[in-house]
């Protein structure tokens, strides 16, 4: 990611990269140098607050998107859990009863 920097400041070659890289798994790591001159530096410090809270919201949506999918797919979990134990009891019953007529045949 580029900062910003007028075409003058680009041309005095006082401008520097800021690099997001990922490294050892999901650690991000920012490799910057800082500007020559105090309003350059001024400028990266903006820019990269900027950065860092653009990333600190986006972490925060997605935190609570994943916590929102979550508790509906256990709400779903929760329900066909429900539906399974109903339909266990019901066969439940089913062979009971089956069971039952086969040994009164059985016995006459």
């Amino acid at each position: 990611m580029f900062l910003p920097f007028s075409e003058e400041v680009k041309q005095k070659k006082t401008w520097q990269t800021i690099l997001m890289k990922q490294k050892n798994g999901d650690k991000m790591t920012i490799k910057a140098e800082p500007a020559d001159n105090y309003d350059d530096l001024k400028r990266q410090f903006y820019a990269l607050r900027n950065i860092v809270n653009s990333q600190s919201i986006q972490i925060q949506h997605y935190m609570q998107l994943s916590y929102s999918v979550g508790e509906r797919h256990l709400a779903e979990l929760r329900a066909l859990l429900e539906s399974e134990k109903a339909m266990n009891a019901q066969l439940t019953q089913e062979l009971d009863g089956a069971k039952n007529a086969l040994q009164e045949s059985a016995d006459h």
